[in-house]
């Protein structure tokens, strides 16, 4: 979008590219409990809905007393997103948000 406003497109335009322009693009697709690409035709806007719905997570369970890994999922499908979420390095501050947030509602800040 800065690209095309900083070639002189108006905002309207830029919007109206975003809404009814459409590119071909292959998206991941589960057909019968296993993957598969589907082929489509989609705006952008289509394409970041798509995004959203997908599940962007990973787990790790341990057992607590003896350390062992007993399940490790690391996504949707490694041979479509080569990202393992279990390993991903996240910022600790984040964990922390929700419970720091929740108190500076409780206590009326930035009301």
């Amino acid at each position: 979008m800065e690209k095309m406003a900083s070639e002189g497109i108006s905002e309207a335009k830029i919007r109206n590219h975003f809404l009814t322009v459409k590119s071909p693009v292959t998206l991941f697709a589960w057909d019968n409990g296993k993957p598969s690409e589907d082929e489509r035709t989609i705006t952008a806007l289509d394409s970041i809905k798509y995004y959203f719905r997908q599940l962007n997570t990973g787990f790790m369970v341990m057992d607590p007393k003896s350390g062992m890994v007993k399940a490790w999922v690391g996504g949707t499908d490694f041979s479509f997103f080569q990202y393992d979420h279990v390993k991903a390095k996240r910022q600790v501050g984040s964990t922390f948000k929700p419970i720091v947030y929740a108190k500076a509602i409780q206590a009326g800040i930035g009301q």
